[in-house]
């Protein structure tokens, strides 16, 4: 990684290899490109990749407002998104027409240190910031401790028994104290106002730094020319003090940031970055885990994490999986298990082979989850970053209009007026009061296993009104007990049920997924058991393809016989003449299997509601949010459902097609309510793409994570509520944020205009604003989460997992 350093020019060209630069980036889709307003049918040939970099130096809203359109004006640029409290950038860009030392070079240019990130590095270059930081603020406090002490003996009547020439020697030894603190401990400020003067930008900077040297300049005045105009006072305590206030400020705003953003930060650098690899002679060598192939040999520690998908060489051990299925529970794992990338070593040291690397890991999906939400941008955020904007410009107005409203009547009250105007104003907390409060939630969730795609999905989440589920899958578990077979009197039950399964083991639906159990077979007797499993190691399945709302169709080559056959619900196959005119077990879940022309069976289980879903229920409509459920199953097993959990028979609603539940929530979202969908995404893809908010599980398929807004490893229904519970909670959290950075300003900027607001009690108001949001943000990573939740087995490894979670 090549850290820029903005006080000589430095040579980035050898990031702009692709071996580099692709370190750091992902290709994006189509439908970025769309969003994007690129023509994404020129998917293929445009070659369009986003890519992160970390930027030092923002402090406030307008910093990271000039870099992004800075940023943005670069040819090849298709968008920026810069965030000020992350300390980060999101660039999408064409690799036809720009490459990332141009990007370093111009934020080079505007003075902001940037890199590309990794985490090791980066991880110093924070851990370094921070120390100069502290070591700024120490000086500052020394100093002021000194510099009041050497002005106590002026204060008030005490500086009528001190003499003319000792008051002027505490003056000069005051001064002196000072200059370390101009000269060393405020060089972040003066600093970024040069850079701001020479940019013809506005940053908080600039008035701070124009407040300070306003209070040194008096000061110097009055001890270089005792007898002028300017008095005998002076303020190089109030200068030490504000600065020591601003800078213990700023330090404890970057460890407050790095704890709030630890979280997602932690987990997305989960992975170890060097890791041990087995050599050809036997021994082990230390590589980068980028250097490894599938195929390898790597020893993972005790508590270290495995950086790829890979097999169990080892014995046993176990393994905790919580980042990826949700559960705390460590995981038995022996010989030749599945172990999955970011998953925690809590065994001895253990050998695996790889078998998948980057993005073809389970992990770096949910990678890509996190960075999306790190990166987005609510709306609420955009709305404050708007404000925030011509803030300052406004606040150097203000101060300009104070010191010609007081000059005629003291020039030295005229100044220090102005001087306590621009210090006490701070647009800090109004940019820091939505994001910090939002991105502490999302990590403090995601750390439970519950990941959103953007941290608008909390705002929205907070403002449900409507829930509708899915039937099969969600409310009912996953797996369904099959209770019987029933086929015509011709047709053999074991080689129905071979046919049914050949299709079934291609779908990942909870019916098919059903069907394929092992423990169904124990319907049949032994010898049928038998001839199932002797029958479907001669069935071959060609053209498979699944209809959504209608079921499974394939091509199945058996006994030297191509037949066409399709696996699906009632509705699919009423319309045959074969199809009984009576269904004798209605009342159960069924799949039926039938040709193009024939009626062949059906497979009727047991249907059971999760023994959290009533409660679940209960607790939505406590909350005023209606409950609505739809499938795609019959309608009067829907209204089963619906009335063991106390709904409206109205609200179960059954025969339901993908466009059918598409309308139906675009009907309820014409009536102005918000829509949360919540299911597993078989069928349901348009519904989650339309919903206000759409909910899916772990167990959901795979596009239909990658569609959904959020997503919840865990398979109880219980964390629906705590989702619902911290999106409010994080909400509070912004307009309590938000109230207090408008209402600290509306009080002390009229308090300061007119002359009751000193210098030092203006840093001090500055720095305890910025640090109020992020305090109050830090709250929701500090709470507990206790969802209800079936008893769970204590098992001795448990507490080291918990133990190792709590790392991350």
């Amino acid at each position: 990684m090549q850290w820029t350093d903005s006080s000589s020019p430095q040579s980035f060209e050898w990031l702009d290899t692709p071996e580099e630069w692709q370190r750091y980036s992902a290709p994006l889709s189509r439908k970025d490109l769309a969003r994007l307003n690129r023509d994404a049918s020129h998917g293929l040939e445009v070659q369009a990749y986003k890519s992160q970099i970390s930027i030092q130096g923002m402090y406030c809203a307008n910093c990271s407002l000039s870099i992004e359109s800075a940023l943005k004006a670069l040819p090849g640029v298709l968008d920026a998104q810069v965030h000020a409290h992350a300390h980060k950038a999101h660039i999408y860009w064409l690799a036809q027409h720009t490459r990332p030392s141009q990007w370093l070079k111009t934020l080079q240019a505007l003075g902001y240190p940037s890199s590309l990130e990794e985490g090791i590095e980066l991880d110093e270059l924070k851990s370094k910031e921070a120390k100069l930081m502290l070591w700024r603020f120490l000086v500052a406090l020394f100093c002021m401790m000194q510099v009041m002490m050497y002005s106590a003996p002026l204060y008030g009547n005490d500086a009528l028994g001190v003499d003319a020439e000792s008051i002027q020697l505490l003056h000069w030894a005051s001064w002196v104290l000072s200059l370390p603190v101009l000269i060393f401990s405020c060089q972040p400020f003066f600093s970024g106002a040069l850079k701001d003067l020479k940019h013809l930008q506005l940053s908080m900077d600039l008035p701070v730094a124009i407040g300070m040297l306003l209070t040194f300049l008096i000061s110097c005045a009055v001890t270089f020319s005792p007898h002028d105009i300017w008095g005998m006072e002076t303020y190089f305590d109030s200068l030490t003090m504000f600065a020591t206030f601003l800078l213990g400020g700023r330090w404890l705003e970057l460890r407050l940031r790095d704890q709030t953003l630890g979280a997602l930060d932690a987990i997305m650098n989960r992975t170890p970055k060097g890791i041990e690899r087995l050599t050809p002679s036997g021994h082990f060598e230390t590589v980068s885990t980028h250097r490894l192939l599938v195929g390898d040999v790597i020893r993972i520690q005790m508590n270290q994490s495995f950086p790829a998908d890979g097999l169990l060489k080892s014995e046993s051990t176990w393994v905790e999986e919580s980042l990826l299925n949700g559960e705390s529970n460590p995981v038995d794992k022996t010989l030749g298990s599945s172990i999955l990338a970011g998953s925690i070593n809590l065994g001895p040291a253990s050998l695996i082979e790889v078998t998948h690397l980057g993005d073809s890991t389970r992990f770096a999906s949910i990678v890509h989850l996190l960075q999306e939400a790190e990166s987005s941008k609510p709306s609420i955020a955009k709305i404050a970053d708007q404000v925030a904007k011509p803030f300052i410009a406004v606040v150097l107005l203000c101060a300009l209009i104070s010191a010609l409203w007081w000059w005629p009547q003291s020039p030295l009250k005229a100044l220090l007026v102005a001087s306590a105007v621009l210090i006490v104003t701070c647009p800090c907390a109004l940019s820091l009061a939505t994001p910090s409060a939002l991105i502490a939630c999302a990590g403090f969730l995601a750390k439970h296993g519950v990941l959103m795609r953007d941290l608008g999905t909390l705002e929205r989440l907070s403002q449900m009104d409507v829930a509708v589920f899915d039937k099969t899958g969600t409310l009912t578990h996953n797996i369904l007990q099959l209770r019987e077979i029933f086929t015509p009197p011709s047709n053999d039950p074991a080689e129905l049920f071979a046919l049914a399964r050949a299709l079934a083991k291609h779908s990942p639906h909870p019916l098919s997924r059903s069907l394929d159990a092992p423990n169904n077979l124990q319907l049949m007797d032994p010898e049928q058991q038998k001839e199932v499993e002797r029958l479907s190691q001669h069935m071959e399945v060609l053209n498979f393809k699944e209809v959504p709302g209608v079921g499974l169709e394939g091509t199945l080559v058996f006994k030297g016989q191509t037949l066409e056959l399709r696996l699906g619900s009632s509705q699919s196959v009423s319309h045959l003449e074969t199809f009984p005119s009576w269904d004798p077990l209605a009342q159960s879940a069924q799949i039926h299997l039938s040709s193009p022309s024939q009626w062949l069976g059906a497979f009727m289980f047991d249907e059971e509601l999760k023994p959290e879903a009533k409660l679940v229920i209960d607790q939505l409509k406590a909350q005023n949010i209606e409950v609505y459920i739809c499938s795609g199953d019959q309608a009067f097993r829907v209204q089963k459902i619906a009335a063991q959990l106390e709904l409206p028979a109205d609200h179960g609603k059954g025969h339901m097609s993908p466009y059918d539940k598409l309308q139906f929530i675009k009907t309820l979202q014409s009536q102005g309510h918000r829509v949360m969908m919540v299911g597993d995404g078989y069928n349901d893809l348009p519904v989650l793409a339309g919903a206000d908010v759409s909910l899916v599980f772990g167990s959901a398929t795979l596009l239909a994570q990658d569609r959904a807004d959020c997503l919840v490893l865990n398979p109880s229904l219980t964390w629906l509520l705590v989702c619902l519970q911290q999106a409010k909670a994080s909400m509070r959290v912004v307009h309590q944020n938000l109230f207090w950075a408008f209402g600290y300003n509306l009080i002390c900027i009229p308090l300061a205009l007119m002359g009751y607001l000193p210098s030092w009690l203006a840093g001090l108001g500055m720095a305890l604003s910025s640090l109020g949001v992020l305090l109050n943000a830090y709250r929701l990573q500090s709470q507990k989460i206790q969802p209800i939740m079936a008893p769970i087995k204590t098992h001795p490894y448990t507490k080291l997992s918990q133990w190792t979670s709590s790392i991350y």
